[in-house]
Formats: C-alpha cells, sequence, structure tokens
C-alpha cells in the first residue's frame, strides 16, 4: 500500500522506527508522506537509516547480506533500461537461490545487457553480453537469467568454493536435466572469458552435497589434495543395520567428516528443537560411529578459514583409519 500525505512528525516516525530491520524507505516514499527529502539523510547521519544508494535507504538492523542484496537490487530498479536483465550473483539473490555469502562481498548489483560497453557505476556493474530469450525470465517484474544461465555466469566470474555451492544446491533442488541445460550454456559460450572456468565448476559439482559448508569443504580439501570423498556416506553396522549418514565418509580409511553448520546445533530437521538435545543426540550418534572403528572429524565454517590446517587433521585421521 502506498504511503498517504501526513504531518511530519507522524511521517518521520513511520520511516524509522515504525518499519522493521530491513525495509526499503525511498525519497519518493518521503515525498508522498509531505516529507522533505533532507529528512532522509538527518535520519541517515543519525545512524536511523542505512543508505543502499542515493535517493534509497534502509531501516538497520538486518545481518543477512542475501536480504540487503535484494534491497538493493529493488533500490536500483528505477535506473534499469527496459532491456537489462539481472545477472550472476544478483540474479541467484532474485530467484531465491541459496546464495553463499562470499558471493556478496563486493556489495554491488550485476546486471546484463546485449550493447556495447559494459561499465561500473556505484554499486552497480554492466555486463555486456547477448541473453537469448531462452536465458532469462521475467520475476517479481524484472527480467532475471534462468538459474542454469546464473550458475555459468557465477562459475565464470566468482571464486570456485561458491560457484561450486551455487551449483551444487541448484542440481539438488531442480533435476538432472539442468546440468544438461548448463552444459549447451557452456557450449554456446566457448571462447567467453571465463568459460573454461565454468566447465570445471559444472563438471565437479554434485547434488549429493547437501549445504554449502558441505560444497565449500569439498573444493577446498581437493584443492589440498585430499581424496576424493563419498558423499552421504551411509555407515552400516555388520549386520547390515544403518547406523549413521555422514557429509561425507572415506570408507576405504574408515573415517567420516562431518560439516557443523549452525543450523545442525538450531535443531533443523530434528524431533527436538532444543539444541542441548541435539547436540547430546549428535554425541551418541558418533559414539556409535567410533564404536565401530571409525575416525570422525567435525570442523565448522571458522576451520575452512584455514584449509591446510583442516586438511592436516583429517589427513592424520586417514592414516589412523587406515593403519586399522
Amino acid at each position: 500500500m502506498r504511503p498517504t500525505p501526513t504531518d511530519p512528525p507522524q511521517a518521520l516516525h513511520i520511516l524509522g522506527e515504525n518499519h522493521p530491520p530491513g525495509d526499503l524507505i525511498t525519497v519518493n516514499d518521503a515525498k508522498l508522506l509531505g516529507l522533505d527529502p533532507r529528512d532522509l539523510s538527518a535520519r541517515y547521519r543519525a545512524g536511523k537509516l542505512d543508505r543502499l544508494r542515493r535517493g534509497a535507504y534502509v531501516v538497520p538492523g538486518v545481518k543477512d547480506p542475501v536480504a540487503r542484496h535484494r534491497s538493493m537490487i529493488q533500490a536500483a530498479r528505477p535506473l534499469l533500461k527496459p532491456d537489462t536483465v539481472i545477472s550472476h550473483v544478483s540474479a541467484a539473490v532474485w530467484l531465491g537461490l541459496d546464495v553463499p555469502w562470499g558471493l556478496l562481498g563486493d556489495d554491488a548489483i550485476h546486471v546484463t545487457r546485449g550493447d556495447r560497453g559494459g561499465s561500473i557505476r556505484q554499486r552497480l556493474v554492466t555486463h555486456t553480453a547477448p541473453v537469448p530469450s531462452g536465458q532469462w525470465q521475467l520475476v517479481d517484474g524484472l527480467r532475471v537469467t534462468t538459474p542454469a544461465r546464473t550458475v555459468v555466469d557465477v562459475a565464470r566470474t566468482g571464486p570456485k568454493p561458491e560457484a561450486v555451492a551455487l551449483a551444487d544446491h541448484v542440481l539438488r533442488t531442480r533435476g538432472a536435466a539442468i546440468r544438461d541445460e548448463m552444459t549447451r550454456i557452456i557450449a554456446k559460450d566457448a571462447g567467453r572469458h571465463g568459460i573454461a572456468k565454468a566447465r570445471v565448476v559444472l563438471a565437479f559439482a554434485d547434488p549429493r552435497a547437501e549445504s554449502g559448508g558441505e560444497s565449500i569443504s569439498r573444493v577446498l580439501l581437493a584443492h589440498e589434495g585430499l581424496p576424493t570423498p563419498e558423499l552421504q556416506w551411509e555407515v552400516r553396522d555388520p549386520r547390515g543395520n544403518f547406523v549413521a549418514r555422514c557429509d561425507l565418509g572415506w570408507p576405504e580409511h574408515h573415517t567420516a567428516g562431518e560439516f557443523d553448520g549452525r543450523l545442525k546445533y538450531q535443531g533443523a530437521g530434528a524431533p527436538s528443537k532444543d539444541p542441548g538435545a541435539v547436540v547430546y543426540r549428535e554425541k551418541l550418534r558418533e559414539d556409535r560411529l567410533r564404536g565401530l572403528g571409525l575416525e570422525v572429524v567435525r570442523w565448522t565454517w571458522a576451520d575452512l578459514e584455514d584449509p591446510h590446517a583442516l586438511a592436516t587433521r583429517i589427513r592424520r585421521a586417514l592414516d589412523r583409519g587406515r593403519g586399522r
């Protein structure tokens, strides 16, 4: 619902405390409320609003960079020409894909246009490339690259670990046919900058990875020279009874690897959402794995900041497991 004019004191309240964190507020909103746009600047200087770009602000308090990026796209809508296509990581956000935060470091919106001359404006990066009709779709009133084209663009230009994580997610949620679609796009774009890198990302991608942390772990550990793990390894006891399913496994080395994302300890998908109960169940599960003679290595996001140290820890576990 569009704002209706009101007196300035009440309007100032509406433009701040009455909005939940993450709400987008523009100069046009202020004008409709009978305010001087300079009032928004004053609230920004006072720390009551964050500025996304000239004339567009957001209520502070949202720590999720994906939500912030979506607000930035909304704020940039008036600047976009009709033939502009939201692309790259911005397309991933607009499509609602599971976007690794590492892809959002430049705090810029990425778009693609078919005319000559790419450009970089304040928080708006324009790529120059054709986007055929089958490679974009209309979502919430904006042209946006399809999931397949989006993955290829991110794989061409982004860091490999995060690109693999996005590819894994799309393969897992959109089905095997989308791999063929990405393969066709890569073949048509042969010779473009980064297309060889995209080919490597797609070859490495695996829909069995169930989280971004698992995907990024696979890339970093492969770079460290560790053996290729089996994903979602099902461990059974000598009678064939199911014991556990591990994120990564090296069966020949009697070693299981588990990435501990924060959701695991918030009880996502578990009968109880009590973090203490979840941790206790995880301990019992790990005890059962160790009781079968397996090595178990756990790591978190923090461990991924030092892949060499993590790889050393896993390599030692592989040595111990192989020696049994």
